[in-house]
């Protein structure tokens, strides 16, 4: 990305500019992108190579391969590579690693140097190698699979005895696989990024005897509240549209070609929603049933309430299960915790562990990432090997270690024992250390109001002024902000679209008139937040609905020791509301036009230290496109708005003593 890219077309002001060139909000030097074809959430996307000396290419796993098709209660057969190390452990009795995808199971990439691998076996190398059996199966009707593909469905009824659905397909495969494949000591471990983790997730709802262990990653639970396709009801519009067009256009999957080179450009053509299916997703060969089931469901019905797949979890936790994601994470988010503070309050809890480091969406088990950077940003270590080390800890204690003699020598070194069961294992960005609590939130964090004020200032003391004058913005549907710098690639396919626009310095929007901000003076001693954060926000609007993006921003130093990032803005935690959905996401209201509301927004869960001369800076927005629609900001359902209904309307903060917006911070105390 070069210098004169730019956010958006609004004017800049003097001073936003130096020399007749904008700031960076990235430059691609940092890393580059690399022909290795990773599958996690929806399509096949290059991952990128981080430059390090001291970082090898990992070598190709040895293994031998049998193919099979595993035969169902539905008489449905699931096609299964079974994989098993070569030279090692050719007399030991071996558990199994499953895992379950709809991308190819045996799809296969290129290295850096040329050499066509498989992709899940260089995934899940640095188990394999620890002596697993491991077992990569495409989903029912994807890939070589018989049967038909339902996405994302959920559990079935516990009184249809004749349903199938992903945890049957997976209990019946276990069954097979234990029975009929030689040398294994009958126990299973289930793990997966995205759809991979959410069919782990699935296994444990009602798991065979055999599963001792399951490590779900970044796994949906509620794809309206949070994941992959709605957060609080607003559109992920670009993901939603491109998951649709590449999952529904038969069992292998093509990703839609897109007509326009600025993804943004493309998604404001199809606004109003109702012109996708006029002009792409058209009777009658190419409709997309996800599209229509997203656009027919705008409210949280039935339909996504029977999607919560948190209300399906047993009564007691009996499988050891080992939760990871990332604090940038751009995809699924919501769902890891939903699913933590779930199993949390069930029998068995000791059994479940949870690890949150500094990444995004699957970078910690990509054999090429050592997980040190993200872009400029710096964590002093290498985080995804250091995961990598805990996630073969917790498979060898549970599959391996159980049936081995005490005397056993491995032919590979065994993992350093962490005994992490019934911990959470955090990374704090800004202080790039990790701890291990006993729970997470933890409990010596203080929820410490924020308040926010007239002169663009946030501070720990309470507003006392009656009648301090709003701060005001006007936005118009249809000249949103862009998420990222334009122009904006596809999101299946860029950097910046798919993994990095939870980190863009903010700096490239934040001179737009249709964002407002308040900012602390530079730190005078660290602040670090562990928990829940939440915003409690009084406004008034001129429309009868609209959305509210609030992100906290960690401001650098001008004078910062590293010039690249000298005032660099980095988000620390950001949400989006619909705000219709305010008292009942099931039956929306509307807006009173200049009524004060009161918005509690809820930016989930964050462990991060604001350093000492660094400042915090909450920022307020109505739009992020095209990840999400833009809201018509009139009460309408949006999927069958007209392009008169989306009207520019005035948004109103308050900040005084009867209206205190506030940002609620879970400070830890000392």
């Amino acid at each position: 990305m070069g210098d004169e890219e730019e956010w958006d077309k609004f004017p800049k002001s003097k001073g936003d500019c130096c020399g007749g060139k904008c700031s960076l909000a990235w430059t691609s030097s940092v890393i580059i992108s690399i022909l290795f074809l990773v599958s996690v959430l929806g399509v096949t996307f290059y991952v990128f190579y981080e430059h390090s000396e001291i970082f090898p290419e990992p070598p190709v796993v040895d293994v031998t391969t049998q193919f099979s098709m595993i035969p169902t209660r539905d008489g449905v057969s699931l096609a299964t590579w079974i994989y098993r190390p070569k030279k090692l452990y050719l007399n030991e009795e071996l558990p199994f690693l499953f895992v379950r995808t709809p991308y190819s199971a045996n799809r296969t990439g290129v290295r850096p140097n040329g050499e066509e691998v498989d992709v899940l076996l260089q995934m899940f190398r640095h188990l394999i190698e620890d002596g697993y059996i491991f077992v990569a199966q495409d989903v029912r009707g994807k890939g070589y699979s018989q049967g038909i593909y339902d996405m994302l469905a959920p559990p079935c009824p516990n009184d249809n005895k004749t349903c199938t659905d992903d945890a049957t397909d997976q209990y019946d495969s276990i069954e097979w696989l234990v029975n009929n494949i030689p040398h294994n000591n009958g126990r299973v471990g289930t793990s997966g990024i995205s759809y991979m983790a959410f069919t782990s997730v699935m296994g444990l709802m009602k798991p065979h005897p055999a599963l001792k262990a399951a490590s779900p990653q970044a796994s949906p639970a509620d794809v309206w509240r949070g994941d992959d396709f709605f957060t609080n009801g607003a559109m992920r519009l670009s993901v939603a549209f491109g998951y649709a067009a590449l999952m529904q256009s038969g069992p292998m999957g093509h990703p839609f070609v897109y007509d326009k080179s600025d993804t943004f450009d493309f998604f404001m053509n199809i606004i109003p929603l109702s012109l996708v299916n006029q002009k792409y997703f058209t009777e009658p060969n190419d409709r997309k049933p996800l599209w229509d089931e997203l656009i027919n469901n705008p409210n949280y019905n039935e339909h996504w309430q029977k999607r919560d797949l948190t209300q399906y979890l047993p009564k007691s936790n009996t499988v050891a299960t080992m939760l990871v994601d990332g604090w940038f994470d751009a995809e699924d988010f919501y769902g890891i915790f939903a699913f933590y503070d779930k199993m949390m309050t069930l029998p068995g809890s000791n059994l479940v562990s949870l690890v949150v480091g500094p990444w995004y969406h699957g970078q910690w088990v990509n054999p090429y990432m050592d997980g040190r950077t993200i872009g400029r940003i710096q964590f002093d270590s290498d985080t995804a090997v250091y995961f990598r080390e805990l996630h073969r800890s917790f498979f060898w204690d549970h599959l391996r270690k159980p049936t081995l003699p005490v005397d056993y020598v491995p032919p590979n070194p065994a993992p350093q024992p962490w005994n992490l069961d019934g911990k959470s294992h955090i990374f704090t960005t800004g202080a790039n250390t990790w701890s291990t609590f006993d729970h997470w939130p933890v409990l010596k964090s203080t929820s410490t109001p924020y308040y926010l004020s007239g002169t663009k200032g946030i501070g720990t003391q309470a507003p006392t002024v009656e009648d301090a004058a709003p701060r005001c913005y006007t936005a118009d549907p249809l000249r949103p902000i862009p998420y990222v710098p334009r122009p904006i690639k596809e999101f299946w396919k860029d950097d910046n679209a798919k993994f990095l626009w939870k980190l863009l310095d903010q700096r490239g929007i934040d001179h737009r008139p249709d964002i407002v901000s308040w900012s602390t003076t530079p730190l005078q001693a660290p602040i670090t937040i562990q928990g829940n954060i939440k915003m409690k926000l009084f406004a008034s609007t001129t429309g009868t609905d609209l959305d509210w993006i609030v992100k906290l921003i960690n401001k650098y130093p001008e004078d910062y020791t590293d010039p690249t990032l000298e005032g660099y803005e980095l988000p620390v935690a950001d949400m989006v509301v619909r705000a219709k959905f305010r008292d009942d996401p099931v039956n929306p209201t509307p807006l009173e036009p200049g009524k004060v509301t009161e918005f509690t927004i809820d930016l989930l869960t964050r462990s991060h230290t604001f350093l000492k001369g660094h400042s915090m800076i909450i920022q307020i927005s109505s739009s992020l496109f095209p990840l999400h629609d833009p809201n018509p900001q009139t009460f309408v359902n949006i999927p069958n708005a007209t392009i008169d209904d989306y009207k520019i309307a005035t948004h109103c903060i308050y900040f005084n003593k009867q209206y205190p917006s506030h940002i609620q911070l879970p400070i830890v105390v000392a």
